[in-house]
């Protein structure tokens, strides 16, 4: 038996919901943004939640409030999800970890994990670029090994 009555686990529930709605906001207007291609609502957009002087970009859009409730939203939500039972024998303790299966919960924190896999995703690939190298020369070397991609690494041809 658990400690978590049906009050306690809504409560939660709508807690993580909330801390997770600019997160939610971010993504999806963040892809609307994109699919709408300078059109008329990607120019009600910028006029209205990406306006960098309005409430909503500064306060809603921060990085600390999406991801902060996005840490919250899953914490919240994993609380009412695992049991973890640890136990102290002679010389050894052992750790037992349960998944109660409470649709809400575990829905709220795949969402939650989905929308931190989408933001860091997108982070990644607009911050950060792929830059050609120039291959590995090799063949005037009959020493050289390719050790990695785009380098060479040469060792002596002598025995010593």
């Amino acid at each position: 038996m658990d400690g978590w009555t049906d009050r306690r686990r809504w409560l939660v529930a709508i807690i993580g919901s909330l801390a997770a709605l600019p997160a939610a906001v971010l993504v999806i207007t963040g892809m609307v943004y994109i699919f709408a291609e300078e059109g008329a609502l990607a120019r009600a957009l910028d006029a209205t939640l990406f306006d960098p002087a309005g409430f909503f970009s500064r306060i809603v859009l921060h990085p600390a409030v999406i991801l902060g409730g996005l840490a919250a939203a899953v914490a919240l939500n994993l609380l009412p999800l695992l049991r973890m039972h640890l136990e102290r024998r002679a010389g050894t303790v052992s750790a037992t970890v349960g998944l109660r299966l409470r649709p809400i919960h575990l829905a709220i924190a795949i969402a939650g994990l989905g929308m931190l896999t989408v933001i860091l995703a997108y982070a990644f690939t607009e911050n950060f670029e792929v830059v050609p190298r120039e291959p590995a020369r090799t063949a005037a070397l009959p020493a050289a090994s390719v050790v990695g991609v785009g380098w060479t690494a040469v060792r002596h041809a002598g025995g010593g």
